[in-house]
This record gives structure tokens, C-alpha cells and sequence, in this order.
């Protein structure tokens, strides 16, 4: 198979295309957010709940989030929360991309995994085309 330029020229435009798509997206984001702070308060203000304009309805969505208390750690949280017969919150676990990071850099130093790891842990290679700015 021979690399086609023609077809290497058009990856390259489209990536650029894509970054400043992205890039018009962050800024309508950012636009947005500002936008939302303002409404949620013109909407609490008037006591409207919904809103339908253009086609689409437009609502306040109130969502409920547990939150540590300031000063409690996680161990402390977990903790408590076991003590107080909810242990199906908490989990051991391993963050993979830290883990992935850790295992990049055992490569790179030609350091093999401890031996408890055999069997347990293994990596995986994926490849993908970058490009920059030239």
C-alpha cells in the first residue's frame, strides 16, 4: 500500500477544521454559562418553570448531589458511611488513567512489573494520527 499524499492533505484540513469548530464551541460555552446564571435568576424571579420559544422548551432542572462537609475527608466519609450500614457506597477501586500514566513511565524505564501484578495487569497500545500547526 503506497501513502497517499492527497489523502494525507485532506486529514490535515480536516483536523484544522475540527480544532477551530472546537474551538467556536468553547466559546459559545463560555457564552452560554453566562447566559444560564442570568436566566435561572430572571426565571426564579418570575416564577416561570418552563418556557417554549423557537421550538424548544426551555426549563429549570434541579438535581440533588452528595457533598462531603468541609474538613471531612474521604476515609472519614467512607467510614462513617459503613458505620451507618450504607457499605454499597463505598468501593476500592484505581483511577486507570493514573494507573496508565504509572505503567508509561515503568516502560519507559525498562522496569517490569512487580510480580504480584503478573496476571492481573496488562497494557495495550493504541495508535492514532496527530497533527500540528506547521
Amino acid at each position: 500500500m503506497s501513502l497517499d499524499t492527497d489523502k494525507v492533505a485532506l486529514y490535515t484540513r480536516l483536523r484544522a477544521q475540527i480544532k477551530a469548530a472546537e474551538a467556536d464551541v468553547e466559546e459559545w460555552k463560555i457564552e452560554a454559562a453566562a447566559l444560564e446564571t442570568e436566566l435561572l435568576e430572571a426565571f426564579a424571579e418570575a416564577g416561570v418553570p418552563r418556557l417554549t420559544i423557537d421550538g424548544r422548551t426551555v426549563y429549570v432542572h434541579r438535581q440533588l448531589w452528595a457533598k462531603r462537609e468541609e474538613g471531612v475527608d474521604m476515609a472519614q466519609a467512607c467510614k462513617a458511611l459503613v458505620s451507618a450500614g450504607f457499605d454499597q457506597f463505598v468501593s476500592e477501586s484505581y483511577n486507570s488513567n493514573t494507573l496508565s500514566a504509572w505503567m508509561r513511565e515503568m516502560e519507559k524505564s525498562d522496569t517490569p512489573l512487580p510480580p504480584e501484578l503478573d496476571g492481573v495487569l496488562t497494557s495495550t497500545e493504541k495508535f492514532s494520527l496527530r497533527s500540528t500547526k506547521a
